[in-house]
């Protein structure tokens, strides 16, 4: 007699963060109305940059994609800008992705925070143009993933944009996870089966000995 067996197999969802830079320097084409450049930072659709004149920063948990900070460095016209962003983005570490966006001008006081820059994903020639655009997706860990991203463009020529999709780390640890549970779980089946069919065989020789 034939039986229908239902197989059933579960398979994780994939969790994304989309995320959207503009970089607007004061001086580019298709600026947006009445500013002298504005930097949009989206993550899923949500603007999370502090919008300031220079550099800005937005930090995300790239487990989870929760913003976790945003701030501002005004690379224009704070002589001291500089150095904060440079001792800024060296004290994040772990699994952070780390955005950075200029907006209107950020060229005059960002030499000091290059290699800080560079330790995030940011390759050479950085481009340090007066009213150019730049932007970055980073991460701060050193194994560095595929998704970095750089984009920067010179005065008059932006803006600097990135549209990237990024898998969160937490994803692909469920399915790992998932995929090892499974392989467990087949594993202990067999052994299982394996030890029903040695149960089985002795009876069977227990009783022959009878």
């Amino acid at each position: 007699m034939k039986q229908n067996v239902l197989i059933l197999a579960v398979f994780p969802l994939a969790s994304f963060l989309d995320v959207y830079i503009r970089s607007e320097a004061c001086d580019d084409p298709g600026k947006t109305a009445g500013t002298c450049g504005v930097a949009y930072m989206k993550l899923n659709g949500k603007d999370h940059s502090p919008h300031k004149r220079g550099h800005n920063v937005v930090i995300v948990d790239a487990k989870t994609g929760a913003v976790l900070e945003s701030r501002g460095f005004d690379t224009y016209a704070h002589p001291l800008a500089g150095v904060r962003l440079r001792d800024y983005l060296n004290s994040i570490n772990g699994d952070k992705i780390v955005l950075i966006a200029i907006q209107d001008e950020g060229s005059k006081y960002v030499k000091t925070a290059l290699d800080a820059l560079r330790r995030l994903g940011a390759t050479d020639p950085i481009l340090i143009s007066r009213r150019g655009s730049f932007a970055l997706v980073g991460y701060a860990q050193s194994n560095k993933p595929y998704w970095i991203t750089q984009e920067q463009q010179r005065r008059r020529k932006g803006p600097s944009e990135i549209f990237l999709r990024i898998p969160l780390m937490q994803s692909r640890k469920n399915s790992n996870s998932s995929s090892s549970s499974s392989s467990s779980s087949s594993s202990s089946s067999s052994s299982s089966s394996s030890s029903n069919s040695s149960n089985s065989s002795s009876s069977s020789d227990e009783t022959t000995q009878q």
